[in-house]
């Protein structure tokens, strides 16, 4: 889930999806590539790009390109389109030689027949392809919101007859939550050291406030080892690191102990218990059945 990361179909805030909601909600949004385009200043700049999704290696969707330009450019756009995965970057200053490209992009949609690279004629630059070649690939208009998204990760572990609701799905239903609520993914996973032991920082996000926020998940029932054991040296890192006075922390679980409970209820306002659940939606089906 690196915020430069590669595009691909699956969970990174660099993910084909994740550009798809955030044009969805602001209708552009700025990519990047670090190259210089010839373009950049040019009349004759492309109006068609497509993304190739790493995962598959193929090309999957397309998009518009509205605009080509460099860093400085960039600027009368990110207030508007610049999602939060992508502010860094831009207020990153390049070094002696280097060159970045800005995309302005929009109208992402899916193509009913995924491509390989040869179709194009040209190489990707990095996870896209700028071209002149595509126009007539037929695509769909439908996309997908974050609900939907969510829906298919729980109806595929529910449907499977191996594959079971893991962290991993619950860490996957987080992103796509934060995603669509305007958060910052910053870390996931990270390991580290705190007084001889081995940690794990499940989550590390910046909510729409500007506000950090640790996130520890659990996918039954959280102890007090969640809080006493994880989440307060998760957070002692994160401030340290960060220069920070305080922080919101939260634990994610179906359930809570009642040691913990009582522990949170003792300590400060900036922890949280968010229990998560599931609930089956049965509106259409009590209508065409009872009405």
């Amino acid at each position: 889930m690196n915020p430069r990361g590669s595009y691909s179909g699956g969970s990174t805030p660099g993910s084909i999806i994740a550009q798809e909601w955030f044009c969805k909600r602001h209708r552009n949004v700025l990519i990047s590539f670090d190259k210089g385009c010839k373009y950049t200043n040019s009349a004759e700049r492309p109006s068609l790009g497509f993304f190739y999704n790493t995962s598959r290696h193929k090309v999957t969707h397309r998009f518009s390109i509205f605009d080509i330009t460099d860093d400085e450019g960039a600027t009368k756009y990110k207030n508007k389109f610049l999602p939060p995965w992508r502010r860094e970057l831009l207020e990153t200053s390049l070094r002696p030689g280097e060159q970045r490209t800005w995309l302005l992009i929009g109208k992402i949609r899916r193509l009913d027949e995924p491509q390989d690279l040869a179709y194009f004629g040209k190489r990707r630059a990095q996870s896209f392809v700028y071209s002149t070649v595509g126009s007539e690939l037929t695509y769909s208009e439908k996309t997908t919101s974050p609900d939907e998204f969510i829906d298919d990760v729980i109806f595929r572990c529910v449907v499977s007859g191996t594959e079971k609701l893991r962290e991993d799905d619950l860490e996957l239903i987080m992103w796509a939550l934060i995603v669509d609520k305007g958060g910052e993914y910053l870390e996931r996973q990270r390991s580290y050291e705190d007084d001889g032991k081995r940690l794990r920082l499940d989550m590390l996000m910046k909510n729409s406030k500007g506000e950090y926020v640790v996130v520890e998940l659990k996918l039954d029932e959280a102890e007090k080892d969640a809080l006493d054991k994880q989440l307060r040296p998760y957070m002692r890192k994160v401030m340290a690191e960060h220069g920070l006075a305080k922080l919101r922390g939260v634990i994610v679980a179906r359930r809570v102990s009642a040691e913990l409970e009582e522990e949170l209820s003792k300590t400060s306002t900036d922890i949280h218990f968010a229990p998560y659940g599931f609930t089956f939606r049965s509106g259409c089906i009590e209508k065409a059945l009872f009405h």
